[in-house]
């Protein structure tokens, strides 16, 4: 790698870590309990879903997109988190949320 390209490459991480820690993260404030899916319940299928959601100047989440997760789960996290509100702002966001399913003992 040449100077010149390493240079740039260290531009463009700085300013990308910079950019994430200046990101807002507004608050939620209504979320909903996902439902464990049947079928995954019976296979014992646990995991994590990770979801980049959509929220609205009024906090109102639009439009879900599932990151990662167990495909099983995925469907059941992005419902919920469709009815999920968050803190009103001047602009609409793109906020992160994970959701964990589990079986208790």
């Amino acid at each position: 790698m040449t100077r010149q390209r390493r240079r740039r490459w260290v531009r463009a991480v700085c300013l990308f870590a910079s950019a994430v820690m200046a990101a807002d993260v507004r608050k939620v404030t209504k979320t909903t309990q996902a439902p464990y899916p049947p079928f995954a319940m019976k296979m014992r299928v646990e995991g994590a879903v990770r979801l980049e959601a959509v929220v609205d100047p009024s906090g109102n989440v639009g439009e879900v997109k599932v990151v990662s997760g167990h495909p099983l789960l995925k469907a059941a996290a992005a419902e919920s988190v469709k009815q999920w509100a968050f803190e009103s702002a001047p602009g609409k966001t793109v906020e992160v949320v994970e959701i964990v399913f589990k079986i208790k003992n």
